[in-house]
């Protein structure tokens, strides 16, 4: 199931000072587990009393922590945690008579849980229900949230804009296959989210650039007469890339993408959707690094600052490439050449003492 990390803000020991707490929640065989990221501590466990179908959503700090957790009988379960006590344990939940496996997605106090016969719902975290939609025949894949804007996808291939606040939707896009994974945004591109869809047809099953702009509608009634607008997200597809399931890596011009089991890394060009380049990770590598390409890690930043591409050798060396030849973003759109291929840099060997 997927960890969560969660990070909370606390004051420090001096005036106008803050603390970062980092902690990161995972699920194994229904045990909830608590660490502290920076020293690698487990905090506390928890053996759920519930099957767990998805991974954990903590929203808050002790002692008002909240974690979201879906099962697979149907009902969304929330957690909390009294340190005094060393207590964690079931505060509430909510039967939605459907398995829940997509995470649930936190924002600003609201808590959006997808299931599986096609809803999306809206909690606070008190067990109060603000609202919910009926989509399509199943939400397998979590939301994603930019602005008032709420984003996902069903298994019958549409995705979705809604009013994170009120439930109305915004705008509706029919795509060529289900849609079962969370739709990407990134901070520097606010009219676009990116969505996957699955199919066994490589021709169908692909990445998306989606076009979204918000708008407002004007009524006006027979007489004339001004009439509430209506907000709207309008949605347009930019491009589709076709045959690849996994981001890698991404920076302000490329999106880089592959398959499963594939060391063959594609730079799509996000103003095009066309291949720019393309570079097989195991060639060139050279006898200092440890064999071919065993795994690729996936991940998306939405800052674009990372860059990197992170990768496992059959040795079991980690080995990470980082993505040179940027310009900064206002001066992408001049750039003529094409960016340097990445370059690896191995890990030293161990001297013999």
């Amino acid at each position: 199931l997927q960890p969560h990390v969660h990070r909370v803000v606390l004051p420090g020991q001096k005036a106008d000072e803050f603390v970062n707490d980092d902690r990161l929640y995972v699920i194994s065989d229904d045990i909830l587990f608590c660490f502290d990221i920076a020293y690698g501590q487990l905090i506390w466990r928890y053996h759920l009393p519930f099957s767990a179908a998805s991974g954990a959503q903590a929203v808050g700090v002790e002692p008002n922590l909240r974690i979201f957790v879906g099962d697979w009988s149907g009902r969304v379960r929330v957690l909390s945690y009294i340190q005094e006590k060393a207590f964690p344990h079931v505060l509430w939940q909510w039967n939605l008579y459907s398995e829940v496996t997509a995470t649930p997605v936190a924002r600003e106090g609201l808590v959006y849980v997808g299931d599986h016969q096609g809803s999306m719902h809206c909690f606070e975290l008190d067990r109060e229900k603000v609202w919910s939609f009926k989509a399509g025949t199943g939400v397998h894949g979590q939301g994603a949230v930019r602005g008032r804007a709420l984003y996902f996808g069903t298994t019958d291939n549409v995705f979705y804009a809604l009013n994170r606040l009120s439930g109305e939707e915004l705008g509706s896009l029919y795509l060529s296959a289900p849609i079962k994974r969370q739709p990407m945004t990134f901070t520097d591109e606010p009219n676009r989210v990116y969505v996957w869809t699955d199919h066994r047809d490589p021709r169908l099953g692909g990445l998306y650039a989606i076009a979204t702009q918000a708008d407002n509608i004007v009524l006006q009634d027979a007489q004339d007469r001004a009439k509430p607008s209506i907000e709207v997200e309008r949605l347009t597809t930019a491009w589709y890339y076709p045959g690849v399931t996994r981001l890698v890596s991404s920076t302000p011009e490329h999106i880089y993408v592959t398959t499963a089991n594939s060391s063959l890394i594609q730079a799509v060009n996000r103003s095009t959707g066309k291949l720019d380049w393309a570079w097989k990770l195991d060639e060139g590598r050279g006898k200092r690094i440890g064999g071919d390409v065993v795994h690729v890690t996936q991940y998306q930043d939405p800052t674009d600052l990372n860059r990197s591409i992170y990768t496992v050798d059959a040795e079991g060396q980690v080995v990470a490439y980082r993505l040179f030849g940027y310009l900064p973003k206002d001066r992408v759109a001049a750039m003529s050449g094409k960016p340097a291929a990445p370059v690896a840099v191995a890990p030293p060997k161990a001297e013999d003492e």
